[in-house]
């Protein structure tokens, strides 16, 4: 599966928007990793990726910045995700 394929296969992939990366460093088990991306309504939208990946357990921190006109307050929308998953068995 996907996995099988470490971080870097799965980071290469971004959304449709016109993206760019400003540092990509991946192994199978690790990536860090920022990127930009540029939206048709004229925003911007930066995000870090950090993480590991063992064959039983993942961890992942990804941080945004989105700027977009029209955002009350200073148009910037800041995020963080934090993803802590593990293997508990078979798929089934």
């Amino acid at each position: 599966g996907e996995g099988d394929k470490g971080f870097e296969e799965m980071a290469k992939k971004p959304s449709a928007q016109d993206c760019t990366y400003e540092r990509f460093e991946a192994t199978a088990n690790t990536v860090d990793a920022k990127m930009t991306c540029k939206s048709q309504q004229g925003g911007t939208t930066t995000m870090t990726m950090n993480g590991a990946m063992t064959s039983t357990s993942m961890k992942m921190v990804m941080e945004g910045e989105q700027k977009m006109p029209g955002i009350p307050g200073d148009g910037v929308v800041k995020t963080k995700i934090e993803v802590t998953s593990r293997r508990i068995g078979d798929c089934t």
